[in-house]
């Protein structure tokens, strides 16, 4: 039985090819273009995610400092503005506090003082 071999990846997983998925409507696809994931959302899903937009004007390290103590604040800001501390410390540093920030988040922060970048004041 040479000709009926089951295709695989490198792991040894089964994998569909179109000419399968094509021949095979017990596998919920009529096609492989129109095969589209069907997505529900719940009421619950949406509240959860409206509770957690931070807006799309807001720069993620203003939202950081809008978080924490206002004694914190000064301190904060220079951390943020001091091109000799890496910005991958500082977001490695936040995230152990439970603050998910990128490295490239705090990069865009600091270009906003030569002209590009978030929308922050200089």
């Amino acid at each position: 039985m040479a000709g009926t071999r089951k295709q695989t990846n490198s792991q040894g997983v089964g994998v569909a090819t179109e000419s399968l998925l094509l021949k095979s409507p017990d596998l919920g696809v009529s096609g492989v273009q129109d095969a589209k994931p069907k997505i529900t959302l719940s009421d619950d899903d949406l509240s959860s995610l409206d509770e957690n937009a931070r807006g799309s004007s807001q720069c993620k390290v203003a939202w950081i400092l809008s978080q924490v103590d206002d004694a914190q604040i000064p301190q904060l800001k220079k951390v943020f503005d001091n091109p000799s501390i890496h910005a991958t410390k500082i977001a490695d540093l936040l995230n152990r506090y439970g603050f998910a920030i990128s490295y490239s988040s705090i990069l865009r922060h600091r270009k906003r003082l030569f002209g590009s970048g978030c929308r922050c004041p200089k």
